[in-house]
């Protein structure tokens, strides 16, 4: 056999196995591809937030807190001059727990500590520290409609009710806000409050 010949074949023989090699390769990566994209997905939907309605059952539990941030402006006019005082809270050092039950009923039982730094208008801010307890028992109910839980208790024997807004509710946590806010068309005072409690799931 002619030696072109043979080489041709031979060469033609090498570029079928590179291209049976490469078709083979680019199956198993497709293939791979498939895999991961597939892995990816049921990660996903197996985190257990995707699918985690508000309800009563799925808020109940028992919690810890993570964070307490509260902000309070207060402006005050006084014979025309105004005032304003800008008061922030920033808890820390989180004990206890908060045990909402699926009764209805909750118990709270924790206590931390409080940085609080108050700014009055064109004055040095003004730092304290101290330490807070919740220490209530009461009960609450969950409005699905806007989101929302309103806590009842009793306080120096008097019953008391607060809403917070629920935000970022998930299997492993959540957020409640709030927000009071006071406007006197008389003297022009005001006061804002803002604050932010996070709960994460024990």
């Amino acid at each position: 056999m002619n030696c072109f010949v043979y080489v041709n074949l031979k060469w033609c023989y090498i570029r079928q196995k590179l291209f049976k090699y490469k078709i083979m390769k680019i199956a198993k990566l497709f293939f791979i591809t498939i895999l991961v994209i597939g892995f990816t997905s049921c990660n996903k939907d197996d985190d257990g937030n995707s699918d985690f309605s508000l309800t009563m059952e799925n808020f109940s539990g028992t919690y810890k807190i993570s964070s307490f941030n509260e902000r309070i402006l207060d402006v005050d006019i006084d014979n025309g001059i105004e005032t304003n005082t800008t008061t922030t809270l920033v808890g820390d050092s989180f004990q206890g727990t908060y045990v909402f039950n699926s009764d209805g009923t909750y118990v709270m039982d924790a206590q931390y500590n409080i940085t609080e730094t108050v700014v009055v208008e064109n004055n040095p801010p003004v730092v304290d520290n101290y330490t807070v307890s919740d220490d209530f028992t009461g009960t609450y109910t969950i409005n699905t409609s806007d989101s929302s839980i309103t806590i009842t208790y009793v306080n120096g024997g008097f019953t008391e009710t607060t809403t917070f807004m629920i935000e970022n509710f998930s299997s492993t946590g959540v957020n409640l806000t709030y927000i009071d806010i006071n406007d006197d068309p008389a003297d022009g005072n005001t006061y804002d409050l803002r604050g932010e409690i996070g709960l994460v799931r024990q």
